[in-house]
């Protein structure tokens, strides 16, 4: 079993905080190829990052809104999705850019081991933000009715080829076929770059890990269940700045008499807290809306200041806004100075030679009187 490091539980809540460096036991080969996968994970997001900071986007928000189209298939009952239009003032920060389709999260297997050891809720509702993790959890805690969101617009194109495709696809490697295909003749719209090595790095990273949902034909058939039932549903939601959203899950949980079995936001609340601290006051207040005493609220945050990958952590019996795990930024650390570089203490001027004596004014230790 991985070992977890526990935080001090309060008295309405419980945090687990996973580590980084912490993993369970494999095979030699698994190991080998989960470390192979993390490697190209690892290259693709520096590739990313680079070609971010040489080509930055020149479209507004107010481009990408504006030319983003109608959900074409909202009414489509058998495709098993449900999109709407984000709530306004939403509607004015709708992003269009390459939307982040491997995490970077620490943690993923001791999360998910974890979260199997607490109660499975029967008929729970599920909320989460992002990609691929949604998909990890859904597939061992399959929910009544799921929301995954995001505010990404391309991240919606990814929402809409999977839900369309998974349900018409006869096995999991039609639909990895498929999903292959996509990523590579969308290399622009999904990367950021024509690299035809990212979407094969993509679906290596997706079926070489244990923990996810595509690694399996039985973690495969429950997510396909699940949409072919028309039980996940996707919508552009701002955590912070939707209220109209959650009060519309809370209307709709109260009247079906379900309540959320857990809460994914991924790093949100960091990307929040980094704006402006006080969306994150207003994330809250929208999140206990819809929170019961025994929802499993799961987040990812940095443990050094603008440093590492954010680390997984699950939280439950959250009721108050004080019970939430904490979202500040971790303090700078300061930089100790090597020996080498360290200054010489200075000799005191005793050892030059010159003593005052006591009530003398005081003197230099050289004698400049011969000078002319």
């Amino acid at each position: 079993m991985t070992s977890l490091n526990r935080l001090e539980p309060s008295e309405s809540s419980q945090h687990l905080l996973f580590a980084a460096g912490e993993h369970s036991s494999h095979s030699g080969l698994d190991h080998e190829i989960e470390v192979k996968a993390d490697g190209l994970a690892k290259a693709f997001f520096d590739k990313k990052r680079k070609l971010a900071e040489d080509h930055p986007s020149s479209d507004s928000l107010a481009d990408a809104q504006g030319s983003m189209p109608a959900p074409s298939f909202s009414s489509e009952v058998d495709s098993g999705i449900s999109y709407r239009l984000p709530d306004s003032p939403m509607k004015d920060r709708v992003l269009d850019e390459p939307p982040y389709i491997l995490s970077s999260e620490i943690g993923q297997l001791e999360a998910l081991q974890t979260l199997a050891s607490y109660p499975l809720k029967q008929d729970g509702l599920y909320l989460g933000f992002a990609f691929e993790f949604n998909y990890h959890v859904l597939a061992r805690r399959p929910a009544a009715m799921a929301w995954i969101c995001d505010i990404n617009k391309r991240m919606h194109d990814l929402y809409q080829f999977i839900g369309t495709t998974i349900v018409k696809s006869a096995d999991r490697q039609e639909f990895l076929q498929s999903f292959q295909e996509e990523l590579s003749k969308k290399g622009w719209h999904y990367f950021g770059m024509d690299d035809q090595h990212a979407a094969k790095n993509v679906i290596l990273h997706q079926t070489s890990h244990a923990f996810s949902w595509l690694c399996s034909d039985e973690s495969f058939i429950v997510i396909q269940k699940l949409y072919q039932e028309g039980r996940i549903r996707h919508e552009y939601v701002d955590l912070a700045r939707n209220p109209q959203f959650f009060a519309r899950l809370k209307l709709w949980a109260t009247e079906n008499e379900k309540t959320f079995d857990a809460i994914y936001v991924s790093n949100i609340p960091e990307w929040l807290t980094r704006e402006d601290t006080r969306l994150i006051t207003q994330m809250k207040a929208n999140l206990l809306k819809i929170m019961s005493s025994d929802t499993i609220f799961i987040d990812a945050k940095q443990q050094a200041f603008e440093s590492g990958s954010p680390v997984i952590r699950l939280s439950s019996g959250i009721q108050e806004a004080q019970a939430f795990p904490s979202f500040a930024t971790p303090r700078r650390q300061k930089k100790s100075i090597p020996s080498f570089l360290q200054r010489a203490p200075r000799a005191p001027i005793e050892s030059l030679g010159y003593r005052p004596k006591a009530g003398a004014a005081p003197q230099s230790q050289f004698d400049f009187s011969e000078i002319k």
